[in-house]
């Protein structure tokens, strides 16, 4: 697979809809993460999140999926958001930009759909997350949770 250069204008982003897409979701975990299989969330977790109301957004490049977003729908305290539970893209086109634009692509879904607050979970320890959630993408982080499985 042929990995842009300097730009992400050959990668499209939308929706993942069928189980063929939702299982490459799945099978993008353990090149992302080397996860046992144990770890790796199942590809109808996928297929739920989209028929329920959540997301499973994609990054295409020639069909080929290369990143993906996964968000659930939560309501607490009587507010309905996004719970962007988990961002992943392969390694080879990870600081290209892919990661933010399926963010955006969750955030500007999320806004048409009328959800007014979004969050996700990260590890601050994990340097390049942190830093992708908080410079990059502009997060606040409200609570800190020591030891969390998540």
């Amino acid at each position: 697979m042929v990995v842009p250069e300097k730009s992400t204008s050959d990668i499209v982003i939308r929706p993942c809809q069928t189980h063929a897409e939702w299982t490459e979701c799945a099978k993008l975990q353990s090149r992302v993460w080397e996860y046992s299989d144990a770890d790796l969330l199942p590809s109808p977790i996928f297929a739920i999140a989209a028929e329920t109301g959540g997301q499973t957004i994609g990054a295409f490049l020639n069909d080929h999926l290369v990143g993906f977003s996964l968000a659930f729908v939560g309501y607490q305290d009587q507010v309905r958001y996004l719970h962007s539970n988990v961002t992943a893209v392969l390694p080879e086109f990870q600081d290209k930009g892919v990661g933010k634009l399926l963010k955006l692509a969750q955030r500007q879904d999320g806004i048409a759909r009328g959800f007014d607050h979004m969050e996700w979970t990260f590890d601050p320890l994990q340097v390049r997350n942190a830093h992708f959630s908080i410079v990059r993408l502009g997060a606040i982080a409200r609570k800190y949770l020591p030891n969390s499985p998540w």
